[in-house]
């Protein structure tokens, strides 16, 4: 998934080059620094696999797509909830026609798994793109992918404290890269979108 989080990178290039965008020096350099961060997270065994990277790389493209989409096609400013249900709708609608003709779904899990499942889909198809969208909303598209990226350091943290992992000094180098990033974006930061 690291490579999936080079999506500001795409998300600011998205917003340059089909919009005309000002990234600027600050912005610049925040990129360069929190996708040096991400680079601390990636495995070498995960990079060995051909497939996966074209995946985790087509799925950061698709995601600074949707990103630049609610920003420049002003999806940001519909009820959050509406985009949420309709976002769900349709990954829903592609993995049942996907999965039913291959015969790969599995609906007779555990009630743990469906409430593992449940709690997974609040939380980050619900609540995570809800206040996306608002920051989006608030921001631009490309200022809101930098800011989005704790999600690495987050993702350590959590399994520190509740898988008892270990984090090594690389991620720590990481995450401290990346929250230097979200600094370089947020202290002294003028505004970037009138009032809503």
């Amino acid at each position: 998934t690291c490579l999936h989080l080079l999506y500001p990178v795409s998300t600011a290039l998205l917003c340059r080059l089909l919009f005309g965008e000002a990234l600027g020096r600050r912005k610049l350099a925040a990129l360069a620094v929190a996708t040096a961060g991400v680079a601390c997270f990636l495995e070498l065994s995960q990079a060995a696999a051909m497939a996966g990277v074209a995946l985790a790389v087509i799925s950061a493209l698709t995601y600074s797509v949707y990103l630049v989409g609610l920003d420049k096609l002003e999806l940001s400013r519909l009820d959050p909830m509406v985009v949420s249900f309709y976002m769900a709708l349709g990954v829903s609608g592609g993995m049942l026609l996907y999965h039913i003709p291959t015969g790969s779904i599995v609906f007779a899990l555990p009630p743990a798994a469906f409430a593992m499942t449940a709690v997974v889909s609040v939380c980050t198809s619900l609540l995570a793109v809800s206040f996306l969208q608002m920051g989006v909303r608030y921001l631009n598209a490309s200022t809101a992918a930098i800011l989005s990226l704790c999600e690495p350091v987050t993702s350590a943290l959590c399994g520190v404290l509740i898988l008892h992992e270990v984090f090594s000094p690389v991620k720590l180098a990481g995450s401290l890269l990346i929250l230097a990033a979200i600094l370089m974006m947020t202290v002294t930061r003028r505004p970037e979108r009138a009032s809503v």
